[in-house]
């Protein structure tokens, strides 16, 4: 993981999310809330389906992109948080770094509810 991009980190951590919150999301959408590229984070998300380290299904419903993690390694949560953090520290700088941290938080708000800032 610690070679992984930073929208690969952001795909995996956003099945994390998925997962512990029991909610389908729709890629597009988070494409348009934190500008991760819904074509690359279903490739990444396609591929850790394929390695195992995210079991995930998709639908296509009226030209949403839906995604529902139906099981992962749990543990791997704050040790890819962590990860991520660190990859966007090493960067990013001052305002670009703080834009990137926020995105974490708005895919975190995302699946437990709250409202963007």
């Amino acid at each position: 993981m610690k070679k992984s991009s930073i929208y690969g980190l952001m795909s995996v951590y956003l099945c994390q999310l998925s997962f512990k919150s029991r909610k389908d999301c729709d890629l597009k959408a988070i494409e348009a809330l934190v500008e991760l590229p819904y074509d690359y984070s279903y490739g990444y998300i396609s591929a850790s389906n394929a390695l195992d380290i995210v079991t995930v299904t998709f639908k296509i419903e009226n030209e949403k992109v839906i995604m529902c993690c139906n099981e992962c390694i749990e543990e791997l949560t704050e040790y890819i948080k962590t990860t991520l953090i660190n990859s966007m520290t090493k960067r990013f700088k001052d305002k670009e770094l703080s834009e990137a941290i926020a995105s974490i938080a708005k895919l975190e708000n995302y699946f437990n509810g709250s409202k963007p800032a």
